[in-house]
């Protein structure tokens, strides 16, 4: 609803009252006067009839018919008589003028005058008894004394019939309605004048008011410019000077504003850029170190898996696997490093597929339920055989760091893991007796190196890495972490994974049973790496896994290799991204294939967590390990790429 202006409720304000009052007059004027109309006109009808009934008298008493016709008729010339009767006692009509409906509405016998009203009030029957005179002729004779006649008992006057008269209203009617015209047309006349006075008078007040409002409209819009000319006076002008100044304090508010926005967006932009470069040269400082790192940790990882599988003696195989545990706590805190670095940089993308959530939960009990019952901990996985659509190796990692944190964090009671249909979800949940974690908490564990407070003695010591690599892996992938804990008595992790369709899953397990059955032994695997420990290291590893193993530490070196023994391609060719004389494992791929087109499979390996190599193995359709590679993702990565090669 558009609000009224100022101009528009002032006339109201000025002429409602006045309006109101002047209808109210005018109506009550007309209806006094339209009573009195009604009251003359009652007062004639009786006055006519009172006339016509003593006139009726002998006519009526001798039955001269000639007579009361004469009557009738001169009553009826009287001005809105429509009709005229005359009744005798018995109802029957001796004489009438115009219409015969003039009903028997009154008693014949009343000696009083009455009137009614007919035809939806149009008509008024107005009528009066035909009364007998009495002459007391004795009274010429009686010589008795006057107050003798006092006491004589009058006779009972006689009634001879009844008058009748009806009078049309029409007229009345009319000027009633007249009445009320003119009492409206006077009203609006008064209106008109109210009006056209408030308005001249009301100027004085409005105009000032209006320019007042279009002046705060204006600066309430940005235009602080606007000033008012004052041409009033009292409050009015203190209010037009006060706007003034307001305007003109707003005007170098702004301007002060706009100079202190400038400022602080050029600051901005100058620490956004500091930021950017800083951000540049740590993503630079990680990729280098993070390649320098994983050289030596990739070859130590393989020196070790290969030095386990050789026969070794008691007393040096404890201290072997003291070593492989170092280095596997080394690795998963490299790891970490590295992921949280990849999930930074956008090179971590998941790829979707469907699959039965069982595998993964039997991993799950393989890995850690050892763990848990060195700690004396109860360790259960609830089987399901739902499929789930997700990235498996991300949700796996996932659900591995939840139950690392579990089992770490458990000193004693239990571990539980399993699974509950939640609508088109799968809620995989991790359930412990562990410290549990305060509300407080909740939300900080899951930012990168926070550890609860007070739990360092009470628990094994982690990195504070595990929760945050959860929760961006949970976002990257789109699924809802949910957390409840009570301190002292434990806590519930769940992941909610989107429900897949049997048939799918089944199409693709009858595809890798199809492909099963390869065998790695006597697999020719080229070994291309520049740095030696790392080539010597996966070359060893290689051997004892039965392959048979080329080596080259560059493009040429490799290219020559093949060259040689054109018949006897490589199966598979392992190569590092970063070479020797910037050189990249993708520029030697793309040779290899220009030379040697055919059946040979690619893997490409990097310490390199940037975006860039992410996207350019992505984009080359080459499958990328990470340095230092554990030996069973290698061994499984071999094993699949035997088997999807042509035969």
């Amino acid at each position: 609803m558009t609000r009224l202006g100022i101009k528009t409720r002032v006339l109201l304000v000025a002429l409602i009252p006045a309006l109101a009052i002047t209808l109210l007059l005018g109506f009550y004027f007309a209806q006094i006067r339209f009573a009195d109309l009604e009251r003359s006109l009652n007062e004639r009808g009786l006055a006519i009839v009172r006339q016509l009934a003593p006139a009726a008298e002998y006519g009526v008493f001798s039955g001269n018919r000639e007579v009361l016709d004469r009557l009738v008729t001169s009553v009826s010339r009287e001005a809105d008589v429509t009709a005229v009767a005359i009744r005798d006692s018995q109802g029957n009509i001796r004489a009438q003028h115009g219409p015969a409906t003039i009903p028997p509405v009154h008693e014949f016998t009343k000696g009083i005058p009455m009137q009614s009203e007919e035809d939806a009030g149009r008509t008024l029957i107005s009528s009066a008894p035909i009364i007998q005179s009495q002459v007391v002729l004795e009274e010429f004779f009686d010589t008795a004394q006057d107050e003798n006649r006092q006491t004589r008992e009058q006779p009972k006057a006689k009634v001879l019939g009844r008058v009748y008269v009806a009078i049309s209203r029409e007229t009345l009617l009319s000027q009633r309605n007249r009445l009320l015209l003119d009492a409206l047309a006077i009203s609006l006349l008064i209106l008109a004048g109210g009006a056209f006075l408030a308005l001249r008078m009301s100027r004085g007040v409005t105009r000032p008011v209006v320019r007042l409002t279009e002046a705060v409209q204006k600066i309430a819009g940005g235009d602080l410019d606007v000033r008012i000319a004052p041409d009033s006076e009292g409050v009015i002008r203190a209010l037009e000077d006060g706007v003034n100044t307001m305007a003109v304090a707003l005007k170098s508010a702004h301007a002060d504003l706009e100079r202190r926005i400038t400022e602080a967006t050029a600051e901005l932009a100058k620490k956004q850029e500091e930021a950017e470069r800083a951000n540049e040269a740590k993503s630079r400082f990680l990729a280098a170190a993070s390649h320098d790192l994983r050289q030596p940790m990739h070859a130590l990882g393989l020196y070790i898996a290969a030095l386990r599988d050789r026969p070794l003696s008691e007393e040096a195989r404890p201290v072997v696997g003291q070593i492989a545990k170092s280095v596997s706590a080394l690795q998963d805190l490299l790891e970490a490093l590295l992921d949280i670095s990849g999930l930074n940089a956008g090179a971590i993308a998941p790829t979707i597929a469907q699959f039965s959530v069982s595998k993964l939960l039997a991993t799950l009990e393989t890995n850690y339920a050892p763990a848990a019952r060195l700690k004396g901990l109860a360790f259960r996985v609830v089987p399901c055989r739902a499929l789930l659509r997700s990235d498996p190796v991300l949700l796996k990692r996932i659900l591995f760091n939840l139950v690392s944190n579990a089992v770490r964090y458990t000193l004693k009671g239990k571990i539980l893991v399993g699974c509950r249909r939640r609508g088109s979800h799968l809620r995989i949940e991790v359930w412990d007796t562990g410290v549990g974690i305060s509300e407080d908490q909740q939300r900080p564990i899951f930012e990168e190196f926070h550890r609860v407070a007070g739990h360092e003695q009470e628990a094994e010591r982690g990195h504070g890495l595990g929760l945050a690599i959860v929760d961006r892996l949970a976002r990257l992938l789109g699924h809802a972490i949910k957390l409840r804990s009570t301190p002292g008595k434990g806590s519930m992790f769940a992941v909610a994974v989107p429900l897949a369709t049997e048939e799918t899953v089944k199409k693709d397990e009858v595809a890798k049973t199809a492909r099963a059955g390869v065998s790695m032994a006597n697999a020719r695997v080229m070994v291309l790496d520049d740095d030696p420990a790392a080539l010597k290291a996966t070359q060893t590893l290689l051997q004892s896994w039965g392959c048979r193993v080329l080596t080259a530490a560059s493009g040429d070196e490799a290219v020559s290799c093949c060259s040689v023994a054109p018949r006897q391609l490589p199966d598979i060719v392992i190569c590092d991204y970063r070479l020797a004389g910037g050189e990249t494992g993708v520029q030697v791929i793309k040779r290899l294939q220009t030379a040697f087109p055919g059946s040979m499979q690619f893997i490409l390996v990097s310490g390199d967590t940037s975006a860039e190599v992410a996207r350019c193995a992505q984009e080359w359709g080459l499958p990328l390990l990470q340095k230092p590679v554990r030996p069973a993702k290698l061994r499984a990565l071999l094993d699949h790429c035997l088997r999807a090669r042509p035969r």
